[in-house]
């Protein structure tokens, strides 16, 4: 792969990603070759609405669900909104 796929590849993962946050409040990877690998990711922002860290969960297809009804996800966004309330932060409201 030529470096400007590669670059095209990258963005349209960045693109991808923003979209889902905004849409869910958090991130998720599965990975579609043989290692079965999942995460989700969720931000934390302060007072001034900027990102101060983010939470993860990483497992595979058949220990972690990254569907917005699953136990993990919901546990996630949980905490990453206790720890934005802690920064003194905004928790935003989704669909």
């Amino acid at each position: 792969m030529g470096s400007s796929a590669a670059k095209a590849d990258v963005a349209k993962f960045r693109d991808d990603a923003a979209r889902e946050l905004k849409r869910k409040g958090y991130t998720s990877i599965a990975r579609s070759d043989l290692t079965s690998y999942v995460s989700i990711a969720a931000p934390t922002v302060d007072w001034n609405g900027d990102l101060r860290f983010t939470l993860s969960l990483a497992g595979t297809r058949a220990s972690m669900q990254v569907e917005p009804s699953s136990d993990q996800v919901k546990a996630l966004l949980a905490s990453a909104s206790s720890a934005t309330r802690a920064l003194g932060g905004k928790i935003e409201n989704r669909d």
